[in-house]
């Protein structure tokens, strides 16, 4: 016969089990609502954030230039 002890140390692996999935499961939803988002934002947005941060160091460049007196 278990006393209540010992029941009560058999059941908190299994709440801790539970807990363990949940988290996991939780995880794994966040992932696949992440990892599709990610590849939009990569796939589209990147080229364009490229293209601003190219043009604005380009610019850059070259008003450091013409503050100087000096041509490129």
């Amino acid at each position: 016969m278990q006393t209540f002890l010992s029941r009560r140390r058999d059941s908190k692996p299994a709440s801790r089990r539970r807990r363990a999935a949940l988290s996991i499961e939780t995880i794994l939803i966040l992932a696949a609502i992440a990892v599709p988002i990610l590849i939009f934002i990569l796939k589209v947005g990147w080229p364009k954030i490229q293209k601003y941060f190219n043009e604005s160091t380009d610019t850059l460049i070259e008003e450091s230039y013409n503050t100087q007196g000096g041509t490129r």
